[in-house]
């Protein structure tokens, strides 16, 4: 993917975009002058989202992570009682994650210790006891959360159909970042407490 591809898919906002590209235009044409890259292949240069973060300066790094990461939280329905500055903080903490085909992502009757939202993939939701199909689920849906902020052991398992790529955020890490935001946690207990009446 080229990095233009790569700015436009992830919707990077135009302030961005345009540093991220005027950085790697210098890096590019470092590369090209000690050899690193052909002069040819300097407008088809590729890279992969890991090379593009791994290239990035520590500031343009961190902007773009809470962009991504920090924009994707706040547009979910039960992350968006939760201030900007603590997604943020949180989006540092994401961790990517791949699995295979059939590889179970979150069984049946555990602890809601992790979370996860689907970036690439589909992902199919059982109920193992019945048998039943519940549902199919595939990018910017997330998974597992009902149990991860009650503390009730997961009603369903997830399995991936196909290779699928995910963010995960474990329990025990934003209970962490949590600890720093007392607000924060107190929104946290307040959500647990109403959906555990539910």
């Amino acid at each position: 993917m080229s990095i233009n591809q790569f700015l436009v898919s992830r919707k990077i906002d135009k302030k961005l975009h345009k540093q991220i590209k005027r950085y790697f235009r210098y890096i590019i044409v470092r590369r090209v002058s000690v050899n690193l890259v052909s002069q040819e292949n300097k407008r088809d240069y590729k890279l992969e989202e890991a090379e593009v973060m791994e290239m990035l300066n520590e500031n343009l790094k961190v902007e773009l992570i809470v962009h991504l990461n920090g924009k994707m939280l706040h547009e979910s329905p039960i992350f968006k009682y939760f201030s900007m500055t603590f997604l943020a903080e949180l989006s540092f903490i994401l961790k990517r994650e791949t699995f295979s085909i059939g590889d179970t992502l979150l069984e049946e009757d555990t602890m809601g210790d992790r979370l996860h939202y689907v970036t690439k993939g589909n992902v199919v939701v059982i109920h193992k006891k019945s048998a039943t199909f519940l549902m199919e689920v595939s990018i910017d849906t997330f998974i597992g959360e009902l149990s991860f902020f009650t503390g009730k052991p997961r009603t369903a398992s997830a399995r991936s159909i196909n290779f699928t790529e995910v963010l995960t955020l474990y329990l025990s890490e934003f209970l962490e970042v949590a600890e720093r935001h007392p607000k924060q946690l107190d929104t946290f207990n307040a959500i647990r407490r109403e959906l555990r009446k539910a």
